[in-house]
């Protein structure tokens, strides 16, 4: 048992079992780490909460739990040096800063995080850096950092908004092997999602669908085999570094029935570029506009 400051600093001293706000329980092959209104610092030269040997269950019990404190230190939040699977899971808010928010090394470990409460990670370089699958589920998501990278990808924000802003060039990077999907939903939020070049990448064979009660925002390329982006009430707005979507093998479809479809290249490229005999739908309730170039080319046609 141990207790945290607001500075994040752990301390033994004084922590009992009626009185803690972490509890580390090494398992035969899982180490749990159970946070409880606690703020975990990490530093230069230590992660937050760190991992060699066994898979990660992080529990979280209060209101409101933060593993890290400083994007900018080399220290990760979460660190699982073998790689095995990390699970995030319980009550309350959750915010995760470091170097890295999330990294498994070495390995294709998955990562879960299933929460009650919002999550928000802020990191200099990944988000999440895993060969394994990543599943998140929150009230809402807010991730910010250099890029996500992983093998196939959820967010689904129960009752909010899906934030992914990246700076790099990339926002999720996903599908290390084919046919990997990424999915998105925010049934009672909207969706933002950011990059300097590709908001998201996957490749021909891989698939990304989001979807959003209200707005779908999406600044930088969509590319993917198979695209599906709908709006229930709002509307999808893509302003795309190259192609608002490229690269599409088999289906486009974009779906706002009560608002605008606005479609825009940050460079003078086409707006949509796919393989031969894809399929591609649009529906704006309202306006449809898209200014480029070009509107759409392929290889061969398309339907």
């Amino acid at each position: 048992y141990a207790l945290t400051d607001s500075d994040g600093v752990v301390t033994v001293e004084g922590a009992s079992a009626d009185n803690w706000n972490v509890h580390v329980q090494i398992g035969e092959t899982t180490a749990t780490v159970t946070l409880k209104d606690a703020t975990v610092i990490n530093t230069e030269v230590a992660h937050a909460v760190s991992v060699n040997g066994y898979d990660l269950d992080i529990v979280l019990e209060g209101t409101n739990n933060q593993i890290g404190t400083d994007k900018n230190a080399y220290g990760y939040a979460v660190y699982s040096g073998s790689g095995g699977d990390v699970s995030i899971s319980g009550s309350g808010d959750l915010k995760l800063k470091g170097g890295y928010g999330i990294n498994i090394n070495g390995s294709l470990g998955d990562v879960s995080i299933d929460i009650e409460g919002a999550l928000k990670m802020e990191s200099k370089w990944q988000m999440v850096f895993t060969g394994g699958n990543l599943a998140v589920r929150a009230k809402s998501i807010n991730l910010e950092g250099y890029y996500v990278i992983c093998d196939e990808a959820s967010l689904a924000a129960t009752d909010g908004d899906v934030v992914v802003v990246g700076h790099g060039d990339e926002g999720i990077r996903y599908g290390s092997a084919s046919g990997e999907n990424l999915t998105i939903s925010a049934p009672q939020g909207s969706v933002s999602l950011s990059a300097e070049k590709y908001a998201v990448y996957g490749d021909e064979y891989n698939s990304a669908n989001i979807s959003a009660k209200y707005d779908v925002s999406i600044t930088g390329t969509v590319k993917s085999g198979a695209v599906s982006i709908r709006s229930e009430t709002g509307k999808i707005i893509i302003n795309g570094f190259y192609q608002a979507i490229s690269n599409a093998r088999t289906c486009e479809s974009l779906s706002a029935p009560l608002g605008d479809v606005n479609l825009r290249t940050c460079k003078m490229y086409d707006i949509i570029i796919s393989w031969n005999g894809y399929g591609l739908t649009v529906i704006a309730g309202e306006i449809l506009d898209v200014q480029s170039a070009n509107v759409i080319s392929g290889y061969g046609t398309a339907d």
